[in-house]
């Protein structure tokens, strides 16, 4: 899904040109055990964003109509 917003076209951690990288965590030190880190490999797009949002919605939405049947009559 392409984005006409101007702040993600210009800043370069959103388009890919840029961003900090860090030191590789999986290289051993000094003979010992490597340690994975849990980090997921998964970015953040527009798609999952939207999915993840109309997901949280819906949820807010069922638990709303649940409330209001289950209640009742409160007055």
């Amino acid at each position: 899904m392409q984005s006409s917003n101007p702040v993600f076209s210009r800043n370069d951690a959103f388009n890919g040109k840029g961003g900090t990288t860090y030191a590789d965590f999986d290289q051993p030190t000094y003979g010992g055990p490597v340690t994975h880190t849990g980090s997921g490999t998964g970015r953040m797009t527009i798609d999952s964003v939207v999915q993840k949002t109309a997901f949280t919605l819906g949820v807010v939405v069922l638990a709303a109509a649940a409330t209001w049947i289950l209640t009742g009559n409160v007055f």
